[in-house]
């Protein structure tokens, strides 16, 4: 809608003042951080409008679709974790569930 529109917009302004520095006359980061920030935002847009297309126009339920998407990512996050190696060698020993002794870090996974 327009308004959509014109919010993004906005916060594309608002990106713009927040990255340059008066100070040197100059943005914070290079331009290929900033490229990589706008592509970001397209795909991530893109996405955001095949989604809810494929919601709203798919035979398939709404939970279904869910279930086969947290599934399909359980997996992959899983085969990620055991078959590709730990790029930081301090902690090449850690388990999958290292840093969840906290009952609360526990509550937080499971209401999710």
């Amino acid at each position: 809608s327009m308004e959509q529109c014109k919010a993004m917009f906005l916060q594309g302004i608002g990106m713009v003042v927040v990255q340059y520095n008066p100070c040197r006359s100059s943005s914070l980061y290079e331009p290929k951080a900033y490229f990589l920030m706008a592509l970001s935002t397209v795909l991530t847009g893109l996405c955001a409008v095949r989604n809810e297309y494929l919601v709203k126009n798919y035979k398939i339920g709404l939970n279904v679709q869910n279930l086969v998407l947290y599934g399909g990512g359980v997996w992959m996050n899983l085969l990620a974790f055991l078959l590709l190696p730990n790029p930081n060698s301090a902690q090449a020993e850690m388990g999958f569930f290292d840093g969840y002794d906290n009952p609360l870090a526990i509550g937080v996974v499971f209401a999710n």
